[in-house]
């Protein structure tokens, strides 16, 4: 499927890199830009490899807390929460991944009696590790962006946490082989302030 994809794509549209959108005055004609979100294994092994055979640039976008961790992101845990953990009783028409905070988390993680980090670990799917991440980067059709430290939904956090966790964050990527100033929401949902913010910090480009 992701193979077919990329053919059309290809097909009608001219893909670029990450350092092409900078220099936007010589783009082509309908460019495009290939992205993921959040360094799960399969986007390497499955996508990303196909795309260095064909020599084609895409954009990593990760939560590096969730990688050298090796946690469950935000949104899984509570989709899982939700769900299937028959000790919680929640709405089942609530967003809690679009809602969730670390207030919420907090008090929701209080009333369970088990650590299913393992289960959601296996809901959600596998991410790539550290290692992994390292290593792709040393080829130079891969490039990393920031998406937080953890994949908190911005809105959720106050100002002074957000600014925390994407400093955190590019504080990771640096040490990292082609890692760019550029930035996605988490759940892709932002405030005014949030944008404000990160053009303040001189991030080039906003997702």
């Amino acid at each position: 499927v992701f193979m077919r994809q990329i053919k059309w794509i290809s097909t009608n549209f001219n893909i670029i890199s990450p350092h092409q959108l900078v220099n936007e005055k010589n783009l082509p004609e309908n460019p495009a830009l290939i992205t993921f979100d959040d360094g799960f294994f399969g986007a390497y092994n499955n996508g990303i490899k196909f795309l260095i055979k064909n020599k084609i640039p895409s954009l990593m976008f990760l939560n590096m807390g969730h990688i050298i961790n090796e946690s469950p992101i935000i949104s899984a845990k509570a989709i899982f929460y939700q769900k299937f953990c028959d000790e919680l009783q929640i709405s089942k028409n609530e967003m809690l991944h679009l809602t969730m905070n670390p207030k919420k988390l907090k008090e929701i993680e209080k009333k369970l009696r088990n650590n299913y980090d393992k289960e959601i670990l296996s809901f959600q799917g596998k991410l790539a590790d550290y290692k992994m991440v390292k290593e792709f980067a040393k080829n130079k059709y891969v490039y990393y962006g920031n998406h937080l430290f953890d994949h908190w939904n911005s809105p959720a956090l106050s100002n002074h946490d957000f600014i925390d966790s994407l400093k955190k964050n590019e504080e990771k990527l640096e040490d990292i082989d082609n890692s760019t100033n550029f930035f996605a929401f988490p759940n892709g949902i932002y405030t005014n302030e949030n944008i404000k913010t990160l053009k303040k910090l001189r991030f080039k480009k906003i997702f």
